[in-house]
């Protein structure tokens, strides 16, 4: 069998949440990543205004071949513990993986199976293993949590090892295992039968060890169905009829095969309901789209959702009674700037002529704790840039970066130092949700490290620090406010450009005022014209060097760089501030 005609269990995803053009061909103008598991990229959670993409595949394959490896050498000890005979298919090419199954499962001496292949009827699957004794397969999830593209792959693996004859009576998913500590660097698993059904990933409803599990492993429907029952009956979601949600089915692998194999016949239609469906959205929805629909103002996701887009398309007078139903939305129609000058006004007021702080974080996060008390994937901050004035004069510029690769608790103590000004009026951020979250973070590394140590010196210096902490959240300013659209009934924010189309991040509003030549008392640096364009690209730094990918004299020019860029977005929030003063004297 041809590589190129395989279908693999992404083959079945695409057919499940796109038009059966995008199963095997890709947005001819896509810029996205291209990785066959791009999906599994970890969570990445930092600026959630972030609106500029940047390529770190290589990045992340080197982080997640490091958790490949510590997952094989888990199964090895394992299994070895258990007395369990263990055959790892290591063949890069999927017919001699075939084979080398074959003559695996054959083989009465061999128990277990790591990364069999299997094939039927032209579709290949991979599960993670294949348990012998107990007719189970399971699937290596890089994450910490369940969600519902993990049935795709389950019900896939299910059919095509079933077609061969072999019994499967058991599903599982192996999971990052959370917990609260790092010991001697050791990774290791979870095991769950079953999985969450939502599509995006689970929220616990507190913090705790048992809480976080739950939500992320799904455990919370114990009381129905596992995995393998779900997939068994092709029932995913087995609502009560009384339940207004709709139900999400599978019918057979042969089914999906054929139409599969037929989808590569068809021609790319305009954007429609088979590019949003229960199972998630193409991935290109919003590129399609854009191409299909150049007259559809270029909105936020906040403001005209997929369904929406699908609804309107093709339909010019829906789209125009949309548009014209909202103050939103006509205003962006008609080019209407509206700015709220008394709630600005008291905005501006509490900063004008103040002592005041302005400071940027950058983080970085791995699927594995990066020091002790710290969860798989939690995101650390390794760099503040910070910017004093004293009635809008600036004063001082700090800029602190902690080396990635040696970072511990106690660098927190610098970060926060580098902030905190005990006369401080006011600290200024852009987007508070991510600069407060990160720290409440380090109060909370900082109490369980206090716990530890039982050292009354030591609880006394966390308390300074955690009075510190407070101070600066209760005296934060948040520029993102003046722009920010919550919603399109919703009230508009102090400053309503329409050419922003409801999109709010520091980038969109600088590339605003470079483009209206706004000649204001801070200016910064084109991003373009700096090493470290974007905050994807200071975090790939971090992981870069964390892993070892960046060697130390290296790393003294990649600290300057960073610095230069983080500066940089501080200097972007008091050019916004000058920005919103003018237009105050403006008016």
């Amino acid at each position: 069998m041809n590589s190129i005609d395989k279908i693999t269990w992404k083959h079945l995803q695409k057919y499940l949440t796109c038009q059966k053009y995008f199963v095997w061909n890709d947005f001819k103008n896509d810029k996205s990543l291209e990785d066959d598991d791009d999906e599994n990229f970890w969570s990445l959670e930092f600026d959630e205004n972030e609106d500029d993409k940047y390529d770190y595949v290589e990045v992340h394959k080197t982080g997640f071949n490091i958790i490949q490896n510590r997952f094989t050498e888990w199964i090895e000890k394992k299994y070895s513990s258990e007395n369990i005979n263990l055959s790892i298919i290591k063949e890069k090419d999927f017919n001699l993986g075939i084979a080398r199954t074959k003559d695996a499962m054959s083989n009465p001496n061999i128990d277990v199976i790591l990364f069999p292949v299997f094939e039927y009827n032209g579709a290949v699957s991979k599960p993670t293993l294949y348990n012998k004794r107990e007719k189970l397969i399971s699937n290596l999830n890089l994450n910490t949590s369940t969600k519902r593209v993990d049935y795709i792959r389950a019900f896939f693996d299910f059919e095509v090892v079933s077609k061969n004859n072999y019994p499967v009576t058991n599903i599982s998913i192996l999971t990052i295992e959370i917990k609260d500590f790092k010991k001697n660097d050791e990774l290791t698993f979870d095991e769950t039968f079953y999985a969450n059904t939502t599509t995006s990933k689970p929220k616990a409803k507190s913090q705790t060890i048992p809480a976080l599990k739950e939500a992320a492993l799904g455990t919370e429907e114990k009381m129905v169905d596992n995995i393998f029952q779900k997939i068994s009956k092709r029932q995913i979601l087995n609502l009560s009829p009384s339940s207004k949600k709709e139900q999400l089915s599978l019918f057979g692998i042969d089914y999906y095969i054929s139409r599969i194999k037929e989808a590569k016949k068809f021609d790319r239609m305009p954007i429609n309901h088979n590019d949003n469906t229960l199972w998630g959205a193409n991935k290109w929805f919003n590129e399609i789209a854009q191409e299909d629909f150049p007259h559809m103002l270029p909105l936020s996701g906040t403001l005209l959702n997929k369904k929406k887009i699908i609804e309107f398309s093709g339909d010019d007078f829906l789209l125009n009674e949309f548009y014209d139903s909202h103050i939103t939305t006509s205003n962006m129609k008609n080019h209407i700037d509206v700015i709220d000058y008394e709630r600005l006004d008291v905005i501006i007021d509490s900063l004008n002529n103040k002592n005041v702080v302005w400071y940027d974080f950058e983080g970085f996060s791995l699927p594995f704790p990066l020091m002790e008390y710290t969860f798989p994937y939690q995101q650390l901050i390794f760099q503040v840039s910070v910017i004093k004035t004293v009635e809008d004069k600036i004063i001082d510029i700090n800029n602190v970066v902690i080396d990635p690769k040696f970072i511990e608790y106690s660098d927190f103590f610098k970060i926060i130092d580098a902030i905190y000004v005990e006369d401080a009026d006011a600290y200024v951020v852009y987007n508070k949700s991510y600069e407060n979250s990160k720290l409440k973070s380090m109060a909370d590394i900082f109490f369980k490290h206090e716990l530890l140590k039982r050292d009354p010196g030591f609880s006394r210096k966390i308390k300074i620090y955690n009075l510190k902490i407070e101070s600066i959240i209760s005296k934060t300013v948040d520029l993102l406010d003046l722009f920010k659209l919550s919603s399109l009934s919703g009230a508009l924010p102090p400053i309503f450009l329409w050419e922003l189309y409801g999109f709010s991040s520091i980038k969109k509003i600088e590339k605003y005022i470079t483009k209206k030549n706004y000649d204001l008392e801070v200016m910064i640096e084109p991003y373009s014209e700096l090493t470290v364009q974007n905050g994807l690209m200071a975090m790939s730094k971090a992981i870069d060097r964390r892993l070892g990918g960046i060697g130390d004299n290296e790393w003294l020019e990649a600290v300057e760089d960073l610095k230069k860029y983080c500066e940089n977005d501080v200097k972007a929030m008091l050019m916004v501030y000058h920005f919103a003063k003018k237009l105050l004297k403006e008016r």
